[in-house]
């Protein structure tokens, strides 16, 4: 297992990132180019051989990137905008060598988009006065954007400055603590068409199969991260996210399998993002990091698995106190106690490439 320990490292030691108020996210797969500004031939996508990224010619990818947390929240729009020019912190991003973006979301947003009535934003005041501009990209006649606007508005600039995105559901409606319930069903909100509505699992789908068709020619948006930590009745849910082969409602595996294929038939070359549960055979882990029911009932799209990649989240004891840190802990004793079995065996057996999607813990000591 030498051979993980290195490619673990090498993911580590670029991923430690803090752009522009943004919280750091991480690689996945290898090799890669600098963010540089992209053509607008809207065919540069990806896809999985194995354990790794290709783009169309056949050149391995290696995924750097950022989560920037916002439109999944009753902001409906990313935050620190309301301090920053949105061109200003995307060309800030690419420059730090960020080359992705995790853009959480609610089913509440994509759902008044799908139905044509965005919601406004909120806690962003553009300005066009020229002697003190700014996010003037985002006064559309006139009109400050509303939320889809705003999300068409960052495409561009990360177009713009050769940085891909892929939105992540982040919670059922938008709530800025919405993480804390593990379910992608369950939650209800009230649509900006007037109606009370409750999100199941079909609505879930029908939302991203919206969104994966209506940005199908932008290659900017890569791909959809289908639920953020699928986990336990812990935050509210009723039964705790599983994982195995049955037709249970809250089984996550049908779930995304049953989502990834809404979403393939819409855009086949979008890649299907897939985060663990809390819970396996007895097995405990992170909220979303739980990936060894891959081993024995792995999501098999109807058109293979050429556009999977699992994303588990994975963190520091500054989190919680987990079993695994209980000893003096190193790379190797991580890797031996909880990664191996919980999640890299993808890479070392060369199954599927790995994206962590949230990862963070302190550098020592100190408040770093």
């Amino acid at each position: 297992m030498n051979n993980i320990i290195k490619k673990i490292t090498a993911a580590a030691s670029i991923a430690a990132l803090s752009v522009t108020c943004v919280a750091g996210s991480i690689p996945a797969a290898v090799t890669a180019s600098a963010a540089s500004s992209a053509s607008d031939t809207n065919d540069d996508w990806l896809h999985a051989e194995g354990s790794r990224l290709y783009d169309k010619n056949g050149n391995e990818v290696w995924l750097t990137g950022a989560n920037w947390f916002g439109f999944n929240c009753t902001e409906c729009s990313p935050h620190y905008l309301w301090s920053g020019d949105i061109d200003d912190m995307v060309k800030d991003i690419a420059d730090h060598g960020v080359n992705v973006l995790r853009l959480p979301v609610s089913t509440e947003l994509l759902y008044n988009w799908m139905i044509g009535d965005p919601d406004p934003i909120s806690s962003v005041n553009p300005n066009d006065d020229p002697n003190y501009p700014i996010n003037v990209d985002l006064i559309i006649d006139g009109k400050i954007a509303n939320s889809q606007q705003t999300f068409e508005v960052l495409l561009a600039k990360c177009k713009k400055y050769g940085v891909k995105c892929f939105i992540d559901i982040h919670s059922p409606e938008s709530n800025n603590s919405g993480h804390n319930y593990g379910l992608w069903y369950g939650k209800s909100f009230k649509g900006r068409d007037g109606k009370n509505v409750t999100v199941t699992t079909d609505l879930w789908i029908e939302t991203l199969a919206w969104a994966a068709d209506h940005y199908k020619n932008d290659d900017t948006l890569i791909g959809f991260d289908l639920k953020n930590e699928p986990h336990s009745k812990y935050g509210g849910a009723p039964v705790d996210a599983i994982w195995d082969n049955s037709d249970a409602p809250n089984n996550w595996k049908k779930a995304a399998q049953d989502c990834a294929d809404a979403i393939l038939a819409k855009n086949p070359n979008a890649l299907i993002l897939i985060e663990g549960v809390e819970g396996f055979e007895g097995h405990g882990a992170w909220w979303g990091g739980n990936l060894r029911g891959v081993a024995k009932y792995p999501v098999l799209p109807e058109t293979g698995t050429s556009q999977i990649v699992y994303s588990p989240h994975d963190y520091g004891p500054v989190v919680s106190d987990q079993p695994w840190f209980h000893k003096g802990f190193t790379e190797q004793t991580l890797l031996d106690d909880y990664w191996y079995d919980t999640w890299a065996y993808l890479v070392e057996k060369d199954m599927y490439p790995l994206l962590i999607g949230e990862w963070g813990g302190r550098l020592d000591g100190g408040d770093n």
